[in-house]
């Protein structure tokens, strides 16, 4: 048992050692200038390659005659001089190889060969008519071009250059490097899914025999690397626009691994990979998207005049203080409803609705808690933060069209629609503050028409509250700095009630709970 013991625990380091090398090969070797390359590079690729194939339909034609143009132009106009040259000379096996090459070839018009001197080695005459090639968008097929090209070779390679004269000699070999590029021009689908084929960004055989391990966890995958790299920079908000072009690794990567190397087990392992990456995308995402959407309502909250002294003063940077730069990014995002992902479409809308709807509730919830572990005074803060939640909630719901109702979210949460309570939790932490705190231990200032504390405590027993929950900046206004901004206007309403408390407490009840009250 215990040379098991030594021996499972040798294994594991062993891995984990191997597990270190492959980190520090991709996921420490890449600076943040280098990783937002390859999103660059990606998404050239990839963007380049749907526009070919988006307008395939309209560019294949016209390529389709551009070639068949140049093959006629090749074959009935500049092969004649090199026909009636290998005639002329009675170069047998050349004039052999290129009479071939311009039946093979050769489009005539209306289907039948002319009479041509040139075949006999003789200069055109007054009686010579050699008709136009037809114009048609039909090009030669890959086997005709493959071997056009391979006889051509045999007239341009070192050793027969000697048969012909420069000028013929560069002729056919202008012809032969043009006719390179026709095979990919003529088939541009299987050119561009070859040419933006980046499956090698995810394979890792090598670090995995290394290592003797079947799977690296998805923090050393490339394509989460990326995605997730995009998602922690949101200083710069055009990285936004990349955010999807991770995932089609795994398309290609699924794609080489049914096509090429014809392995299920290697498409399961790709599928659960990318499964899992695209669940922490969901969630990431919706976390990164509510506080910016929090932040911008929070923003536009922020009285102006106050926010213009916090930044005279330094207390913070404009730009804390500002709608974010990547808001009309993340609206871009959020619309997005047909991401295709291992030949599935994904409404990504509809996923990350669902993670706003509990983002909100969770919002309401926090704020409603605050205020049941604080005094009456921490109504004013209740208030702002239910409005910044409410303006939250408006500017998703223009997005995210299945977000649940605001009335029916915040019923939900102060259990005005609970089966076993028919008392508002607002309403009940207010009522409790005002016979056991309130009504006990203030006194009424009648010069500044508040109730303050005395000096001296009028009861001994201490009021009961809820425990105080972890301060959480996405939950209150989004980010720290306009917390803070916050959290200066609300400590001044804090230690007494008065005019403001009172406002605000008939603006959150109900008007059915007022005679509780």
């Amino acid at each position: 048992g215990h040379a098991a013991a030594v021996a499972a625990g040798a294994a594991a380091s062993n891995t984990h050692a191997g597990d270190g090398d492959y980190e520090r090969a991709v996921r420490l070797n890449y600076s943040s200038d280098e990783r937002y390359a390859l999103l660059q590079y990606l998404a050239y690729v990839k963007g380049v390659g749907d526009l070919l194939l988006r307008h395939d339909g309209l560019l294949s034609p016209l390529v389709a005659r551009a070639v068949h143009a140049d093959v006629q132009q090749f074959v009935q106009v500049h092969l004649r001089d090199l026909v009636r040259f290998a005639t002329k000379k009675k170069k047998t096996a050349l004039r052999t190889d290129l009479m071939q090459l311009r039946r093979m070839l050769a489009d005539w018009a209306k289907g039948v060969e002319p009479v041509d001197p040139a075949l006999h080695g003789k200069k055109d005459d007054k009686r010579t008519q050699i008709p136009p090639p037809p114009v048609r968008a039909v090009p030669p097929t890959r086997t005709q071009l493959a071997v056009a090209r391979s006889i051509v070779w045999g007239f341009v390679w070192p050793g027969k250059k000697k048969e012909f004269d420069s000028k013929q000699v560069r002729l056919l070999d202008e012809f032969y490097a043009r006719s390179h590029h026709w095979p990919y021009a003529l088939d541009v689908p299987r050119a561009v899914r070859h040419a933006s084929d980046l499956a090698d960004l995810w394979y890792r055989e090598f670090h995995l025999e290394i290592a003797n391990r079947l799977q690296f966890p998805i923090e050393m995958s490339l394509p989460w690397i990326l995605t997730d790299h995009i998602l922690e920079n949101q200083h710069d908000a055009g990285m936004l626009d990349y955010l999807f072009y991770p995932l089609d690794l795994y398309n290609d990567a699924a794609y080489r691994a049914l096509r090429a190397l014809r392995t299920r087990f290697l498409y399961d392992e790709i599928e659960a990979e990318a499964n899992l990456v695209f669940d922490q995308l969901v969630y990431k995402l919706g976390e990164k998207l509510y506080a910016c959407y929090k932040q911008a309502a929070a923003a536009r909250m922020l009285d102006k005049p106050f926010r213009a002294h916090l930044i005279e003063k330094g207390l913070f940077a404009a730009e804390q203080l500002d709608v974010p730069r990547s808001f009309a990014r993340y609206r871009v995002v959020a619309a997005q409803r047909h991401v295709r992902v291992l030949g599935r479409t994904i409404d990504l809308n509809a996923l990350v609705a669902e993670r706003m709807n509990a983002y909100v509730r969770e919002s309401v919830e926090y704020a409603v808690a605050r205020f049941e572990a604080q005094e009456l005074s921490a109504i004013v803060e209740l208030e702002n933060t239910l409005r910044c939640a409410r303006a939250t909630h408006r500017l998703l719901a223009r997005d995210f069209p299945s977000l649940d109702a605001w009335p029916d979210i915040e019923r939900e949460v102060t259990d005005g629609t609970s089966l076993v309570s028919y008392q508002n939790r607002v309403v009940l932490h207010a009522l409790s503050e005002l016979v056991f705190d309130v009504a006990p231990n203030m006194v009424y200032n009648a010069a500044t028409e508040r109730f303050v504390r005395p000096p001296v405590q009028m009861t001994a027993d201490d009021v009961l509250r809820d425990r105080m929950p972890k301060l959480d900046f996405l939950h209150m206004f989004g980010n720290r700095a306009l917390s803070t901004a916050f959290e200066t206007v609300h400590e001044r309403h804090r230690g007494f009630v008065g005019a403001p408390h009172v406002a605000a407490l008939l603006r959150l009840v109900p008007r059915s709970h007022l005679p509780l009250l």
